[in-house]
């Protein structure tokens, strides 16, 4: 039967339309290459950076050719089957049933030539699993609603516009998500930068030099400062509005669409069925203005430019009357208000614990400190109080609770997280207990579902293996029935 199936392939103007976001990629992962070849002229050193950069070049070409003429697919029996690779060849066969979500995925090009970039991600690691760059939206659509049909569920390909919208946020409030964000990254890439923009002179004059440093002390090293600040808060305030511009999450009769995207326009589909963790994420910031984000996550994992990323759908702008709907719409609440709950504290042995932790982190690189950057090193030794400070009001604003459907747990009180996950999604639950921990009684429960971990805060270690012993008898009598 499968045999008699006609394998299928990428859209010819695909390749076209990959070489230029995947050659504007290599210059932005290459760009001190590209500095260095530039001012390097005919030397040595930059005819060698210039041959690197070809090379890099080159890899990005042929990987995208070698995927274009290589690529083919087909669905066969509510499976699909990817065949791909040039000298290894591999065939890849992903049961409807067990894809997590998938993203459709338009950038400027894709749009221009009514093309689109399908992305099918299982729990079965931290890559794509089924990258389909790019196919005509008529296949796209027709590929979507196959797999749909496989799993025995209506097509969500033409509900969106007739579902139920859940959130949608303006530029207003997306503008406000990309001031309380956080850019301490992007703050010390501009020092650096700054800093070798200085110390850069291919023929350094010391008078030159001397003149450059004086600029950059006293009010004009703040200035300075001030400007590299300002500045990646306002490309990072850029880049988060135009990232998730008109955002809106859409609950149909079988999954919730999520929909972004200035430029590059994604749109994921996630079933509920395949929801494990919802998390509510609030820094002091954004508590000050009144409102919260929300990420919900699958058991499908990607690598990402910073690590490998369980989130499949980031809600930036929450308000916090619309927070019991947002999450609700991802996992069930059992009618209850998630922000609302009364949460269990950890125990007090617990704050002496990470205040103990903290000042022992603090007094060591405080001496460090000292011996490296003598005498302005001594300032470091402030950091003792600050850190005991900010254990006791971490602790203060730690919480537990566990409900008939929910399991919640949050800490933090600079950066403060809530993790929301539905019971009949546990996995495992594991009681750790560290030396620290061990000497004065505490252990923590580690709960466990499919692509992630939540840390319950600290509690008695006695209580800590009765509740495990309880989940784990209540999750084996659910089962049963």
């Amino acid at each position: 039967m499968g045999s008699e199936i006609p394998w299928k392939q990428l859209h010819p103007v695909s390749l076209l339309v990959n070489l230029v976001p995947r050659t504007w990629a290599t210059l932005r992962s290459a760009w001190p290459l590209l500095l260095y070849a530039v001012y390097g002229g005919l030397t040595r050193q930059g005819l060698f950076d210039l041959s690197l950069l070809l090379l890099f070049f080159g890899l990005a070409i042929s990987n995208t050719v070698i995927h274009f003429l290589t690529l083919r697919y087909r669905v066969v029996e509510s499976r699909l089957e990817i065949k791909t690779g040039l000298l290894n060849r591999q065939v890849r066969v992903i049961g409807a049933d067990r894809i997590q979500n998938v993203e459709l995925v338009r950038n400027v090009f894709h749009r221009m030539f009514k093309m689109v970039e399908v992305r099918i991600e299982t729990a079965s690691g931290t890559e794509v699993e089924g990258l389909l760059s790019a196919l005509a939206e008529d296949d796209a659509r027709a590929l979507v609603a196959a797999l749909e049909q496989g799993r025995g569920e209506a097509s969500t390909v033409e509900q969106v516009d007739e579902g139920e919208l859940v959130i949608h946020n303006s530029l207003t409030e997306l503008l406000w998500f990309g001031v309380t964000s956080t850019r301490l990254g992007g703050i010390a890439v501009l020092l650096g930068l700054l800093m070798e923009g200085i110390a850069f002179d291919p023929s350094p004059d010391p008078e030159d030099m001397r003149r450059t440093t004086g600029l950059f002390a006293g009010i004009g090293g703040i200035a300075a400062l001030i400007a590299v600040v300002s500045g990646a808060w306002v490309v990072g305030t850029a880049t988060a509005a135009i990232r998730h511009h008109d955002f809106r999450l859409t609950r149909t009769a079988s999954a919730l669409v999520a929909q972004q995207g200035l430029f590059t326009r994604r749109r994921a589909v996630l079933r509920p069925s395949k929801v494990q963790l919802v998390t509510v994420i609030q820094p002091v910031l954004r508590r000050v203005a009144g409102f919260a984000s929300v990420s919900v996550e699958t058991a499908a994992a990607r690598e990402g430019g910073d690590g490998t990323q369980q989130s499949e759908a980031m809600i930036p702008y929450v308000a916090p009357e619309q927070l019991q709907a947002v999450v609700g719409a991802a996992i069930p609440l059992g009618g209850v208000d998630p922000m609302a709950l009364e949460l269990q504290p950890p125990h007090p042995r617990a704050l002496v614990r990470a205040t103990v932790a903290a000042i022992t982190r603090s007094a060591l690189l405080s001496v460090i400190g000292t011996w490296w950057l003598w005498p302005w090193g001594l300032l470091l030794w402030l950091s003792i109080p600050i850190s005991a400070l900010s254990a006791r009001l971490d602790h203060q604003h730690q919480g537990w609770l566990i409900t008939d459907d929910l399991i919640v747990s949050r800490r933090g009180w600079l950066s403060r997280s809530t993790w929301l996950l539905a019971r009949h999604k546990l996995q495992s639950i594991v009681v750790s207990q560290g030396p620290l921990l061990r000497r004065y009684g505490l252990g923590i429960l580690q709960v466990r579902v499919a692509g992630s971990v939540v840390l319950l805060p600290a509690m008695a270690f006695d209580e800590a293996l009765a509740l495990q012993a309880r989940l784990l008898r209540e999750r084996s009598r659910d089962r049963a029935r």
